[in-house]
C-alpha cells in the first residue's frame, strides 16, 4: 500500500483537480515530476495496474537508469501532491491553512534527486564565465529553491543570508557595469551627432556607493572608455587596448563585438593616420584569430573587405592574404561566388604590390550578384586602366566610367544604395576623369592645383587619399 499511495492519490483526483495539479507543477525541479504527471494522467480509470502503469513511467523516463532515480522521483511528486492537496483543503480556512504552512516550512527536506540537481546548477553557473543578468538571475532562483526545500538548522540560515547579501552586492556591480556600457554608447553618439552631452547617467553614485566597484578590471576599463571618448590620446588609447587584450574574455560576445568596434572607431580619434591603420589591422587580426566575428558560422564580407584594405595600406600583404584563405570559406556565399571574391580580393593584393596589369586581367572578367563586391570591383578595374599608362587608357576609363555609372542608377533604383553611397562613387568619376586633362603646365586645361583642392574639397567620395596621390604625380 505505501508504494501505490501516489498512485491512490493521483487517481483520486477530479480531472479538474488534475488539471489543477499539472499547473501547480509548472517549474518545480526536477524537471521529470511534470513528465510522470503527464503519463500518470493518461491512464485509463478503469483498468488501473499500478504496477505496470509503475513500468511504462520507468522505462520512459529512465532507460538506461536504476530504479533507485524513479523511486526518488515518485517521491518528490508524492511530497508536491501533498503540498497540493493540503493547499486545496484549507483554501477555504485560511487560519489553518497558515498553521499548516508554517509546520511545513519547519519540517521542509531536500530530497536526493533534488540535491543532484542543485549541484549540476550550481556547478553549471560556476562554470560560466560569463557574469550576466541572466547568471545572476539564475543563482537567485537557485538560492531561492534551496532555501525552500532545504532543512537548514541556524548556522545554515546564517550562511544563507551571507551568500545572498553577496549576490545583491554582485548584482550591483552587474548592474553598474550595465549603466557605464550604456553611457559609452551616448557618449558615442553625441561624438558622432554633435548631440548636448546628457548631465549624469547614475553610474558615480554606484561608485561613490560601494568604492571596491572602482577596483573592478571592467568597470575601469569601462571608465577609460569614457575618458578617452571625452579627450582622445594615443597614449591612452594604447594603454586601454592592452587592457582589452587582457579582460576581453570577461564579457559575452555580442558585448565582445560591440567594444570592438568601439575600439576600432576611437583609435580614428586618438592616433595619427599611419597608427590607426595599423592599430585597425591589429585589433581585425586578432578578431578573425579568435573567431570573434564568426556569427551562426558565417562572416560579415565588410569585416574581410576592412582587413583588406587595412592590410594594403600598410603592405602586410602575406598576413592579408592567410585572412583570406581562412575566411573565405565562411562568407555567406555559393561556391562559384565565393572564387569570383577570392579573386577580387587578390587583384585588390596585386595592386598594392604595384603589379596593375595582372590586377586588370583577373579583376577584368569577375561577375558579382551582390552590389558590394560590384562595386569594389568597377573602382579596381577604373584605378588599374588608370594605373596601365596604356595607349587608349583615357578612352577605356571613360567606356568603364559610363558602365559603372549606368550600374550605380541600376542599384540605386533598386534600392540597394542610399544617396550618399551614389554620390561619392560618382564623385571618384568625376575626379579620376579629370585627371588626363590635368597638369602642372600653364597651358593645362585644368591645373594641378586646381585639381588637387577640388578633390580636397568635395564630399562624399571614395579613395581620395589615392586620387590625391595621382594629382601630385602629375606634371
Amino acid at each position: 500500500m505505501k508504494k501505490d499511495k501516489l498512485f491512490h492519490l493521483f487517481y483520486s483526483l477530479t480531472p479538474k483537480e488534475v488539471k489543477a495539479f499539472k499547473t501547480f507543477i509548472i517549474g518545480r525541479k526536477p524537471a521529470a515530476i511534470s513528465s510522470l504527471v503527464e503519463i500518470l494522467s493518461k491512464s485509463k480509470q478503469k483498468d488501473l495496474d499500478f504496477e505496470k502503469i509503475r513500468q511504462k513511467a520507468f522505462k520512459k523516463l529512465f532507460p538506461l537508469d536504476k530504479e533507485q532515480n524513479f523511486r526518488r522521483l515518485m517521491a518528490d511528486t508524492l511530497h508536491l501532491l501533498n503540498d497540493f492537496l493540503i493547499l486545496a483543503e484549507t483554501n477555504a480556512n485560511p487560519i489553518l491553512r497558515k498553521q499548516l504552512l508554517l509546520e511545513q516550512y519547519k519540517n521542509r527536506t531536500q530530497t536526493t534527486l533534488f540535491q543532484g540537481t542543485v549541484q549540476e546548477i550550481k556547478k553549471e553557473l560556476s562554470n560560466n564565465p560569463t557574469r550576466d543578468f541572466h547568471y545572476h538571475q539564475a543563482n537567485v532562483n537557485l538560492l531561492n529553491d534551496i532555501y525552500f526545500y532545504e532543512r537548514s538548522n541556524k548556522q545554515k540560515e546564517r550562511n544563507r543570508q551571507r551568500e545572498l547579501l553577496d549576490l545583491h552586492k554582485e548584482m550591483d556591480l552587474s548592474y553598474l557595469k550595465a549603466k557605464l556600457h550604456y553611457a559609452i554608447q551616448l557618449k558615442v553618439l553625441e561624438k558622432i551627432t554633435g548631440s548636448n552631452p546628457v548631465s549624469s547617467t547614475g553610474d558615480q553614485l554606484l561608485i561613490q556607493q560601494n568604492p571596491a566597484f572602482e577596483d573592478d578590471p571592467v568597470v575601469r576599463f569601462y571608465q577609460d572608455i569614457i575618458n578617452l571618448i571625452d579627450h582622445p590620446n594615443d597614449e591612452d588609447f594604447s594603454r586601454l587596448k592592452s587592457d582589452w587584450f587582457e579582460i576581453e574574455e570577461q564579457f559575452s560576445k555580442n558585448l565582445k563585438i560591440q567594444l570592438f568596434v568601439i575600439l576600432i572607431n576611437l583609435s580614428w580619434y586618438s592616433q595619427d593616420s599611419e597608427m590607426r591603420v595599423k592599430t585597425a589591422f591589429e585589433l581585425y587580426g586578432y578578431a578573425f584569430k579568435t573567431k570573434l566575428l564568426v556569427n551562426a558560422g558565417y562572416v560579415d564580407p565588410i569585416h574581410i573587405n576592412n582587413v583588406v584594405d587595412a592590410g594594403i595600406s600598410i603592405k602586410e600583404y602575406d598576413k592579408v592574404r592567410a585572412i583570406i584563405r581562412e575566411n573565405i570559406p565562411l562568407l555567406r556565399e555559393g561556391p562559384d561566388q565565393k572564387e569570383n571574391i577570392r579573386n577580387l580580393y587578390e587583384s585588390f593584393l596585386l595592386f598594392g604590390e604595384g603589379r596593375f596589369e595582372e590586377a586588370l586581367s583577373k579583376a577584368n572578367v569577375l561577375q558579382f550578384s551582390h552590389y558590394s563586391y560590384g562595386i569594389r570591383s568597377y573602382v579596381l578595374e577604373i584605378k588599374c586602366l588608370y594605373e596601365t599608362k596604356r595607349s587608349n587608357g583615357f578612352e577605356a576609363i571613360n567606356t568603364r566610367c559610363k558602365a559603372y555609372k549606368q550600374y550605380l542608377l541600376r542599384k540605386k533604383k533598386e534600392g540597394f544604395l542610399n544617396k550618399e553611397k551614389y554620390e561619392e562613387n560618382l564623385n571618384f568619376m568625376k575626379i579620376t576623369c579629370q585627371l588626363p586633362f590635368a597638369s602642372a603646365s600653364k597651358f593645362a586645361k585644368i591645373s594641378q592645383e586646381e585639381l588637387r583642392e577640388k578633390t580636397k574639397a568635395i564630399s562624399p567620395i571614395i579613395s581620395r587619399t589615392w586620387l590625391l596621390e595621382k594629382i601630385d604625380e602629375l606634371k
